[in-house]
């Protein structure tokens, strides 16, 4: 039952992120599709100021398309067979407040049930570490007990 919740709640992040890129994508290529369109207008001082301001969104875009794609290169390479006792690279962590997937930061839903996703470089990732179920923690003044750790 764990492998396959585990391997849902991993399908679910892996859409959500690709989800987002390929928002991203759209966005950038409605700009693309604006700055070619403006081209075709007059040469104006205004021309050259929205251009400029359409180009910054752009790189902005771009950057923030990178970054989901190494996202998403992360959990192509995470295995989702691998059951932990304590908390890695790869766990799903429920406790009595919320649920975690040690991934990338991003969130997801499966069923209903919201996923946290963080990556070993979040705050709470330094905290929860190693834990085990039964486990208790403290985070951002908010207690919290580990049910399970797969």
């Amino acid at each position: 039952m764990s492998n396959s919740r585990k391997e849902a709640i991993h399908a679910a992040m892996m859409a959500v992120t690709q989800e987002t890129l390929d928002d991203l994508v759209n966005q950038m290529e409605t700009i693309r599709s604006s700055v070619i369109e403006d081209q075709e207008e007059a040469q104006s001082e205004s021309y050259e100021s929205n251009n400029e301001m359409l180009m910054n969104d752009r790189r902005d875009l771009e950057g923030r398309a990178e970054v989901i794609r190494r996202d998403l290169a992360t959990l192509d390479q995470m295995g989702t067979e691998m059951q932990h006792d304590a908390v890695q690279v790869g766990s799903v962590v429920l406790t009595d407040q919320r649920n975690f997937y040690v991934s990338i930061s991003r969130n997801c839903e499966v069923d209903g049930v919201e996923y946290i996703g963080i990556s070993t470089s979040a705050p709470i990732y330094t905290v929860l570490e190693g834990k085990k179920a039964g486990d208790r923690f403290e985070f951002a003044d908010q207690h919290y007990t580990i049910s399970e750790v797969f």
